[in-house]
């Protein structure tokens, strides 16, 4: 169903409403009132007037007896009070909400209405889209302020007031939305959805990098986030590009600029890495900047309360910089971090590999976190296995090994979380041992 929502002030027509042809690109329509011409321009199935009771009694019948000549559809009065208390105001605001149902599209007109009349239907339109599945297809007003004389071609005189488009602003609303979610998140399908239906290229191409960044970071890919975060600098520089030949993309400009100060630190160069294959190159000629991006990754992730990807990349860190500092130079190489993995989960070693001398000053510390040592017998925080063994197993095994002794396994959701944090913050002192 299409529907137009609109509102009728409380003036008298003689003080207040003035015949004038409404405008909007190149339909038009001449009428007193605003509601009837976009009811015409618009092509509404069904016309929703809010009306308080002075409202009502002033201009409603004439509002229909317009759009009755006009062989419009007739309005339909929806009775509000005159919104003079908090009380009243949410009373007009559920009036407008409960008027439209599942797979309306709607028109709103906020043209006229008393006060805060215009700016509740803002707000709505912004609302209904959340709790209703519906289309706001246009919001409008039409600006009898700013009309201009014109002659028509009989040679009568008359006014033209352009209808202006506000739904541009509801879209904007509607980014500011998904790029807060994708911030706060890691989650990118709503913005991905905006840009599809944008029609701007550069946009459009920022977007499927912010998506791309998306499927990495919850996936926990490190290599593929690095590739996904060194296109941000070239991508919103075409955006800028495209900002010079329409100002009225700067708010989304801006907006795609906050998520490049987000995650741009994840870059590990400042060109474009062209695929995976370059990347992992990148990321074996720099270890160093690579286990450092990664402690990145970790503590957003706890920020972004994702302990799963939190835990998952702080063992497999814990392993990597085990292999840095044996020397190795594929800190990707299978063997080698199945050499660390082991040296982690034993104090002796009685076959080769045995840790080099690079290694050795840093095993201690590295296995204090691994295994959960510290100096405080207070502190509960467990070994780094155990907890990523019990997220990875989905807290499918009741029973565990501790200190050679079975325990039952009652960690709730919240302990895990916990352990997730304690394990995580230890692993910031490592970072010194890379030099």
């Amino acid at each position: 169903m299409r529907k137009l929502i609109s509102f009728l002030g409380a003036n008298p027509p003689s003080n207040n409403y003035k015949r004038t042809i409404y405008k909007y690109g190149q339909l038009e329509h001449e009428s007193l009132y605003a509601t009837a011409a976009m009811a015409k321009i618009f092509n509404s199935d069904q016309v929703y007037v809010f009306v308080t009771p002075q409202a009502k009694f002033n201009n409603f019948d004439l509002l229909t007896q317009h759009m009755n000549e006009a062989n419009l559809t007739e309005p339909i009065a929806c009775d509000i009070p005159i919104g003079e208390n908090n009380t009243e105001i949410w009373q007009i605001f559920n009036a407008i909400t409960n008027t439209l149902q599942d797979g309306d599209t709607i028109i709103f007109d906020i043209t006229n209405g008393l006060r805060s009349l215009p700016i509740l239907g803002f707000i709505a339109c912004a609302y209904i889209t959340s709790v209703r599945k519906v289309t706001i297809e246009h919001l409008v007003y039409g600006a009898f302020e700013v009309k201009k004389d014109i002659m028509l071609s009989d040679g009568d005189p008359a006014t033209e007031s352009p209808v202006f488009d506000l739904t541009p602003f509801l879209t904007l609303l509607d980014w500011t939305t998904a790029t807060n979610t994708f911030i706060q998140t890691g989650r990118a399908e709503q913005l991905t959805k905006l840009a599809e239906t944008f029609k701007n290229d550069a946009v459009e191409g920022f977007a499927k990098q912010v998506h791309k960044l998306s499927q990495e970071l919850l996936t926990t890919r490190p290599v593929g986030v690095i590739q996904a975060a060194s296109g941000f600098e070239q991508a919103l520089a075409k955006v800028e590009a495209a900002v010079q030949q329409n100002p009225a993309m700067q708010p989304y400009q801006q907006l795609l600029e906050r998520i490049k100060d987000e995650y741009s630190p994840f870059a590990i160069a400042t060109d474009p890495l062209a695929d995976l294959t370059e990347a992992y190159r990148q990321a074996r000629s720099d270890q160093q900047g690579f286990l450092r991006i990664q402690i990145k990754m970790i503590r957003q992730y706890l920020d972004k309360g994702l302990p799963i990807q939190a835990m998952t990349l702080a063992r497999e860190w814990l392993v990597s910089l085990g292999v840095y500092h044996q020397g190795s130079h594929d800190i990707f190489n299978y063997k080698d971090r199945e050499v660390i993995a082991r040296m982690l989960n034993q104090n002796s070693w009685s076959e080769d590999p045995r840790p080099t001398e690079t290694l050795q000053p840093h095993l201690k510390q590295i296995r204090e976190v691994w295994s959960g040592i510290t100096l405080d017998p207070n502190d509960k925080t467990e070994a780094t296995n155990h907890v990523r063994n019990d997220i990875a197993h989905c807290g499918m095994t009741p029973v565990f090994i501790k200190n050679g002794r079975k325990q039952l396994n009652v960690r709730t959701a919240a302990d895990i979380i916990d352990q997730t944090i304690k394990i995580c913050d230890r692993l910031e002192s490592l970072l010194a041992t890379i030099v």
